[in-house]
């Protein structure tokens, strides 16, 4: 069978509707139903993707706190805010985009902040960039000397700070705290990776304490598993699987880590009733292979 990532799914048919859904931008990952669209698919003859940033999914979120949601997409090295019409409101040069970026009130004020890594002149910055009738007002700016190709990041509330996860690649974890700005790392693994991959964070332990959920290539053989981290003990959480590892989840047979590319992301879930979180993953597989 085919393997199916639910992230934006977008249904051409000729002179019908098109249901659509709004990226997974909460902390679970799960995805919401946002409209109904109509498209003439006969006007349409091919997608390209050759404007840097328009390979990750948009953010809609209510930037200016006026009570209605903006759009914020990366394309082409700037970020642009388009009102609910499509009108673009504002860009701003950011670099070229490089992992999958969100939006979150970083210091508990009236304005959601966008949060992401982008290149600039070969340097990758961790920026929080504030969006309101004055403009785009940058709040953080931290070099990540490590590489943020595909780095997804996630935002969370951490006792009375706001922090912001995401692995680099050198697969450290960093945890950056955006009320004092100073980003912490822990490093996971001896082998380098620059997949993307979005992360999903929440209390699979149910003890109180918050993990980050990621896909991880232990021995660097391109077979993915689970890594879960540990945020409050800054470590891996040896509750799950004793050591906070699952490895060879995913393998995919016949191709090597130049073309494989991780076609969905975990996502946490209580899908038995429990009330405990459980980890769900989408798997993409390959008809083309005979083994």
């Amino acid at each position: 069978m085919k393997g199916v990532a639910w992230l934006l799914l977008l249904i051409f048919i000729p002179s019908a509707y098109a249901v659509w859904e709004q990226y997974q931008n909460d902390l679970g990952n799960s995805g919401k139903a946002d409209g109904i669209g109509n498209f003439d698919s006969g006007a349409i003859t091919n997608f390209t993707n050759t404007l840097d940033g328009m390979n990750f999914q948009p953010l809609v979120l209510d930037l200016d706190n006026n009570g209605k949601n903006e759009i914020a997409i990366f394309s082409g090295n700037y970020l642009k805010i388009f009102d609910a019409k499509l009108n673009l409101i504002d860009e701003k040069f950011v670099g070229n985009l490089l992992g999958q970026p969100t939006g979150y009130n970083i210091d508990n004020d009236m304005f959601k902040e966008i949060v992401f890594i982008s290149n600039i002149s070969n340097v990758h910055y961790f920026f929080a960039y504030e969006y309101s009738n004055s403009g785009f007002n940058p709040e953080i700016n931290i070099t990540v000397a490590n590489g943020g190709v595909g780095s997804g990041i996630k935002c969370a509330a951490l006792g009375s700070a706001s922090i912001c996860v995401f692995m680099d690649n050198k697969q450290y974890v960093h945890i950056v705290n955006m009320s004092s700005k100073t980003d912490e790392s822990y490093n996971t693994s001896a082998y380098n990776d620059n997949l993307k991959k979005v992360h999903a964070i929440g209390d699979i332990g149910n003890d109180g304490s918050l993990e980050a959920v990621f896909w991880f290539d232990e021995n660097n053989n391109d077979n993915y598993g689970i890594l879960v981290f540990d945020i409050g003990n800054r470590s891996l959480d040896a509750n799950f699987n004793n050591r906070g590892i699952v490895d060879d989840i995913v393998q995919p047979y016949g191709v090597n880590s130049n073309s494989f590319v991780l076609k969905g992301h975990p996502e946490l879930a209580d899908l038995n009733n429990d009330n405990k979180l459980e980890i769900a993953a989408s798997i993409f597989y390959d008809d083309g292979q005979t083994y």
